[in-house]
């Protein structure tokens, strides 16, 4: 559940302090919030991808969240007008740091990158066509390619595209790479919308889901950041928070599809395994309940969104990757039963599971 090349090679964009001053409108398109943690190692070549763009009617609000590395030194080379640099006086912690920048802010449209990610050379030009050509859609990001210290590339990952898949996927995780996000102001402004303060990790993941409940989101397929995989990123520190506030945000809104679901911290953390495919996640009659109650979600997901134009393929594909949840080898306890339960709710899913198995298996499972 859960093409183009972004340049995920070893060569790094240029720290280049001394770059020609360009004109910045008064009230620019695009307020891009970069916010700076000790960040000095890949800073510039994040800076350098926004200052890069095709696009240049922007304003890069840069916050520096209390750095003590060569951060400042980095963000006081630069002399482009189009920098709005910020301090914090102290270290105020990501979410703090993130409302900081949406308050400073005057674009039409808020991007998001961090620090150690590299945006593709048109990603803002092609996120601000999409949004202007579709006005529906209140947030917008993009799959993403993966890089590692060096800019290697160590491949994509790919995102639910349309609103209704995104509202079935943020039930149980994020639909969005929080840098390739961009989202209008005037809707964060108009609803109140900032990170939730009790949210020290997983804040977008809480932040996106309220925007939802007061706009319509996508994603678009071609990658237009390259995110940076290293032991020193938050979400490798902080694997523990970021579990715990991950499971807090997926239960609040698989309660509000279904107020009396099955689903306690425990459980909701070994179906989480499961889907995401992690090691630790139990076999037997647990991994039955657990797919027995994501089906359960997914017919109440369905009920709610039955008049939705995409149902019916959403629907295929959401079965055929529980199929394949429930079909490791050997064929565990309580598995046919809920194979039973997928083809009555998407008949046409026994062509996808036909190769997978014995003639004896599929009687047995064709079996009334």
């Amino acid at each position: 559940m859960l093409g183009r090349d972004l340049g995920g090679s070893s060569t790094r964009l240029r720290n280049l302090p001394g770059r020609a001053k360009r004109r910045r409108t008064v009230t620019p398109t695009v307020s891009v919030i970069l916010p700076v943690y000790n960040g000095a190692l890949f800073l510039g070549e994040a800076v350098e991808s926004i200052l890069g763009q095709t696009f240049d009617d922007f304003e890069l609000i840069a916050i520096d969240d209390g750095s003590v590395d060569e951060t400042a030194l980095i963000l006081d080379g630069y002399t482009d007008p189009r920098i709005n640099r910020l301090k914090n006086d102290r270290n105020l912690g990501l979410t703090l740091t993130l409302n900081r920048g949406l308050d400073a802010a005057t674009g039409t449209f808020i991007a998001r990158l961090d620090a150690d990610d590299v945006a593709a050379v048109d990603r803002l030009a092609t996120q601000v066509a999409f949004l202007d050509a579709h006005p529906e859609i209140g947030i917008a990001g993009s799959a993403c390619k993966r890089i590692d210290t060096t800019g290697r590339d160590l491949g994509g990952r790919n995102v639910p595209i349309s609103d209704l898949d995104i509202r079935w996927w943020i039930l149980l995780g994020n639909p969005f790479f929080h840098s390739t996000v961009m989202v209008r102001k005037e809707l964060l402004d108009r609803h109140g919308l900032r990170y939730d303060g009790s949210f020290p990790t997983a804040q977008d993941y809480e932040l996106w889901a309220r925007v939802l409940e007061k706009t319509k989101g996508a994603n678009l397929s071609e990658p237009l950041v390259s995110l940076r995989i290293h032991d020193s990123a938050i979400s490798a520190k902080k694997q523990r928070s970021q579990k715990g506030n991950h499971a807090r945000v997926a239960l609040r809104e698989i309660g509000g599809l279904w107020p009396d679901h099955p689903f306690d911290r425990q459980t909701f953390d070994e179906l989480h395994a499961i889907v995401s495919g992690a090691s630790e996640s139990k076999g037997g009659m647990a991994r039955k309940a657990c797919l027995d109650a994501l089906i359960d979600l997914f017919e109440r997901f369905q009920s709610r969104h039955e008049t939705e134009t995409g149902l019916a393929d959403l629907r295929r594909r959401a079965v055929k990757e529980i199929v394949f949840l429930a079909l490791p080898a050997p064929l565990q306890k309580g598995m046919l039963s809920v194979l039973r339960r997928l083809i009555v709710l998407e008949p046409k899913v026994i062509g996808d599971l036909a190769p997978h198995l014995s003639d004896t298996l599929a009687q047995r499972l064709l079996r009334q």
